[in-house]
């Protein structure tokens, strides 16, 4: 279209880092494509940041992914994968600051890639306050040059508005490509459930120990673990079958086989803990996971098979062999469950492990 190939000249004539906003289904990664085929065929050095995790062309489903144009592409995943930022679910609600943080990291990479064309394609959620608040804290984090809005009527006026009027980046409106087309509920599914198995396989299952890791956004592994006689007291004040135990400052962290967690007043009295965390050992089941290595840089997702508590190790299901897997120095708890055939099997809290 004219409007798309007018925005293409002009961004290639002085790139910067350009955000890409539109509503689900007005085909966002269809002009992130077009308009970065233009700035790579004029010779500048290209990159598509995908910060839609529920629909990730570039990495697996959950992660922000970053993709450098080496050759002209006609999908974002042609693109040479150059990293990505595990987030952990496939919807921004609850992970507002992962969103940023991960968009953030994954253009600052791109630039020092060498790459001066930026495109960031960001998720379709464009209504409400969640929406106009993400959009605007990954504006003030990045301050785009360019602010590319895909307009159907003004269904995203109350965000370009806002930017336009702060004036610190060129606000550029193109119409929605006619082939755009929506997608239901189910074809986005079953879109994640096939990423999901593709980014898994070939399934190997490989130990890690926790000593030998670093254990994020989880409490598990960061308190003074309790000993068989430690962990049998907590077990009768709670009384329940408990795998677990740590102390932390002002906190106990307890693991143990229940379905409802038990009550745990008893417990916080006789120990003199403000906070009692309660986890079943299900939570852990089939829980995603990133995978980083000694820079932080991530590897590849995973899911957990299971925990042993007493020999402190985990087994997780991911593409990595157990010699790979030697090379991870870190594990990010996610916040949704997967089977290695790539079928979602529900969601939990962040803070819930």
């Amino acid at each position: 279209m004219r409007e798309w190939a007018i925005a293409g000249e002009q961004i290639a004539g002085d790139p910067g880092v350009v955000m890409v906003i539109g509503a689900a289904d007005s085909g966002k990664t269809t002009l992130t494509t077009f308009l970065a085929n233009v700035c790579h065929s004029r010779g500048v050095g290209t990159a598509i940041v995908d910060a839609d995790v529920g629909q990730s062309d570039i990495g697996p489903p959950g992660t922000i992914g970053l993709g450098l144009v080496e050759a002209p592409i006609e999908r974002m995943n042609d693109t040479v994968f150059a990293g990505a930022y595990f987030v952990g679910s496939t919807t921004p609600g609850s992970h507002f600051h992962y969103m940023v943080a991960g968009t953030a990291k994954m253009v600052d990479k791109a630039r020092r890639i060498g790459a001066r064309a930026i495109f960031v394609d960001t998720t379709g959620l464009v209504q409400g306050g969640f929406g106009r608040h993400l959009k605007q804290s990954k504006f003030d984090a990045l301050r785009p040059a360019y602010v590319v809005g895909i307009q159907r009527g003004d269904e995203i006026e109350h965000i370009l508005g806002p930017f336009e009027r702060c004036g610190a980046s060129k606000i550029v409106r193109v119409p929605s490509s006619p082939r755009a087309r929506p997608r239901s509920r189910d074809e986005r599914r079953l879109f994640r459930e096939r990423a999901f198995q593709r980014h898994l396989s070939p399934v190997t299952l490989a130990e890690i120990a926790f000593g030998r890791v670093a254990l994020l956004r989880t409490l598990l592994g960061s308190g003074r673990a309790l000993d068989p006689r430690g962990i049998a007291e907590v077990a009768a004040l709670l009384g329940a079958e408990v795998s677990h135990a740590e102390l932390l400052p002002r906190a106990l962290y307890v693991v143990g086989k229940w379905e409802e967690a038990p009550g745990a007043r008893r417990l916080a009295e006789a120990l003199g803990r403000e906070e009692i965390h309660l986890v079943s050992e299900n939570a852990f089941q089939n829980l995603l996971v990133g995978l980083l290595d000694t820079a932080g840089e991530f590897v590849a997702e995973g899911v957990i098979a299971g925990i042993d508590f007493q020999a402190r190790r985990m087994t997780i299901a991911s593409s990595l062999a157990q010699a790979e897997m030697e090379a991870i120095r870190a594990v990010v708890f996610g916040a949704m469950k997967v089977a290695t055939d790539g079928r979602e099997m529900g969601r939990i809290s962040p803070g819930d492990i």
